[in-house]
């Protein structure tokens, strides 16, 4: 890398409020920038996360400094490490903190490391105690130098993930820390060393260790960050890494029931279920998605969504007799199938994220919903709906109607027929008569022309189910668009 390109994209994350810390903090004090900002900065990416350590000076000294320029809560006591927020600061608060190092028990365990702070430890020995060498590299402020003692420059122009020092040693102190490779190999696009990533499928298996109390050494809500982080993404990535570095067999093994299992040829000709899923997360990327549905990426709850879309076929795959024209059938797989994902969305806490964190939160119930209905409109034709029945499904405000549609448009995709391409008609039926009823919603209003005692009044009749099958009638014509008016809708009432 240009030194001088390095030294300019070091000194653009540099702050003003974080060069006044430097110039207030007493004469000895070194400050560093480190980890992920200084690997971003390299890699011309912007960042939002600054960590920064601070050498030769006293613990009560460094938190009366921060506080005086802003506000500072103090993570831990033994491993000095603050939350700062500097006054007219927009972005996330910044993590300062005190030369650190561990000493592990070697259980894997997230919580299995004892850290204690030392103001006087050398940067070196501070990053030497980090997962991968691309996120254990420091940069001086006040010298305007990089400090690199693990190699970590060099595997950032060769884009490659290496644990610091023996990945054996590194893994066995926090199990995390192989998630955290797969999920920042995804995200870097970088290929993990040849043996850091032996190690890591070797060994992928301590991520479902527990401790003599049966607790996990890897909390579930952990493991549900990084595997929802990872497929949010790179759907495709995630997937592929998932499989080849045993993230599947360890977390989610229902997924690997789908390889080897067969589909019927007269529908399916790109391969076995594994091969099709894989084929309707890469639609979530393709231009023609992105034609239909704008270039937002897709949410977590959506991308899950179709990788569990068929994960019921393997349960409840039938096969032909002998002889018989019949052909492989996976009768109610939607059914099973919403139970499987319901199931594995709470066993791997995957609702870990907040709800108003729309990306990456995942609901159990709406996940299972989805799945459930993936098929609706296929099975029977849209067109054998009723516009209230179909307005149910693809406009719901209590579950994820727009992903519905989005999910079946990538399931269509990926199922090839004979003539080695989709069969879109269903999809585009559906497609086409959603849109219609959303233009008669834009219309007519949202909501019925008519309340349940308007009709009663109207046809003097006694509360009943008279009174909703009318609600029915007239809901449908409503979005048919043949009744736009309330008029309309008193006439439509009294005809019936």
């Amino acid at each position: 890398m240009n030194e001088k390109v390095v030294k300019q994209k070091l000194q653009e994350i540099i702050t003003s409020q974080i060069r006044s810390l430097v110039n207030k903090l007493p004469v000895p004090a070194e400050v560093f920038v480190v980890g992920g900002a200084v690997r971003d900065a390299l890699l011309r990416k912007s960042t939002k996360d600054i960590d920064i350590v601070v050498r030769n000076v006293a613990p009560r000294t460094l938190q009366r400094t921060l506080k005086s320029m802003g506000a500072v809560e103090l993570v831990g006591k033994n491993f000095g490490v603050f939350k700062w927020t500097p006054r007219r600061w927009k972005g996330e608060a910044i993590d300062v903190a005190l030369p650190r190092t561990d000493h592990a028990f070697d259980t894997g365990g997230y919580k299995d490391v004892k850290t204690q702070s030392d103001p006087s430890l050398s940067i070196e020995k501070d990053v030497k105690r980090r997962d991968y060498t691309v996120n254990a590299l420091a940069y001086n402020i006040k010298k305007r130098q990089l400090e690199d003692y693990v190699g970590g420059v060099s595997d950032l122009a060769s884009k490659t993930l290496r644990t610091v020092g023996d990945p054996v040693k590194r893994f066995r102190e926090d199990f995390t820390r192989m998630l955290r490779g797969v999920r920042f190999s995804i995200q870097l696009g970088f290929a993990l060393e040849a043996h850091t990533a032996k190690v890591l499928r070797i060994m992928m298996h301590h991520v479902n260790d527990q401790t003599s109390k049966g607790e996990w050494k890897v909390p579930r809500e952990m493991v549900a960050k990084e595997l929802v982080r990872m497929f949010v993404l790179d759907p495709v990535r995630a997937f592929d890494a998932s499989y080849f570095f045993h993230v599947f067999d360890e977390l989610i093994p229902e997924m690997m029931d789908l390889r080897n299992c067969p589909q019927p040829a007269q529908y399916h000709v790109e391969g076995d279920v594994m091969q099709h899923t894989r084929a309707a997360l890469e639609h979530l990327q393709s231009v023609k998605y992105k034609k239909l549905f704008g270039t937002h990426p897709p949410s977590a709850l959506l991308i899950f969504s179709v990788l569990f879309h068929d994960i019921g076929k393997p349960v409840v795959i039938t096969f032909p007799e002998p002889g018989s024209n019949d052909r492989i059938r996976y009768n109610n797989h939607d059914t099973q199938g919403a139970e499987s994902a319901g199931h594995i969305a709470r066993r791997l806490h995957l609702s870990v994220y907040a709800k108003e964190n729309a990306s990456y939160h995942i609901d159990a119930d709406k996940l299972a919903w989805l799945v459930r209905n993936h098929l609706i409109g296929f099975r029977n034709g849209i067109l054998a709906m009723k516009p209230s029945t179909i307005e149910k499904y693809y406009f719901n405000g209590f579950f994820p109607s727009e992903e519905l549609l989005r999910m079946q448009f990538v399931d269509t995709m990926a199922t090839v027929g004979p003539k080695r391409k989709p069969d879109v008609s269903g999809f585009t039926m559906i497609y086409r008569t959603v849109k219609k009823i959303s233009r008669a919603r834009k219309d007519t209003g949202v909501r019925s022309l008519l309340t349940g005692d308007e009709i009663i009044e109207i046809k003097k009749i006694a509360p009943g189910p008279e009174v909703g099958g009318l609600l029915s009638q007239l809901r449908n014509v409503q979005l048919q668009g043949r009744v736009r008016t309330r008029a309309q809708a008193v006439r439509f009432i009294k005809s019936r």
